[in-house]
């Protein structure tokens, strides 16, 4: 009679989140704390910046995600960071988002005016939520697909599963 066996569970799933939380804590207040200053320096230096001038800061996403993804990948094992690192990048981005949209509030408290989104003035209350609102969406969806990019040289040779 054969003895049946018994799979013990992947008690490893827990280490990836915890991994995965301290990363995405750690790197997403660097995304939002740099971003921020770059808009507060924006702002208070130049009148009216350019589009371009806005968009710039979406380029300290690329080595602050690079740099969390390395990190994480380096503690998980070989192959398995490009499936974790999507929910990294998620928490990232929300992290990041947050401190944006929450620095952009206390600039406007202090300064009474906001940083400038998609032509939408912030020296009202109603306009600072509105930008926030379109910084974190911003900041979120750069993030992801920044992030995507960058997790393509993570992916492992495995199965499309792992």
């Amino acid at each position: 009679m054969d003895t049946p066996t018994y799979n013990e569970p992947d008690l490893g799933v827990n280490i990836k989140n915890s991994l995965s939380n301290k990363y995405a804590w750690t790197f997403g207040l660097m995304l939002g704390i740099l971003t921020a200053l770059y808009l507060v320096i924006l702002n208070l230096s130049i009148e009216d910046p350019s589009t371009g001038f806005r968009f710039a800061k979406h380029l300290f996403i690329v080595p602050v995600v690079w740099l969390a993804i390395s990190a994480y990948s380096k503690q998980v094992p070989e192959g398995k960071a490009f499936k974790g690192g999507f929910g990294l990048l998620l928490k990232l981005g929300m992290w990041a988002a947050g401190v944006v949209a929450i620095l952009n509030i206390l600039f406007f408290g202090l300064i009474g005016t906001s940083f400038e989104q998609f032509m939408q003035e912030g020296d009202t209350l109603a306009g600072v939520l509105i930008n926030s609102g379109f910084l974190v969406f911003e900041t979120l969806v750069f993030v992801m697909i920044i992030g995507f990019v960058v997790l393509q040289a993570y992916k492992g040779k495995g199965s499309p599963e792992d």
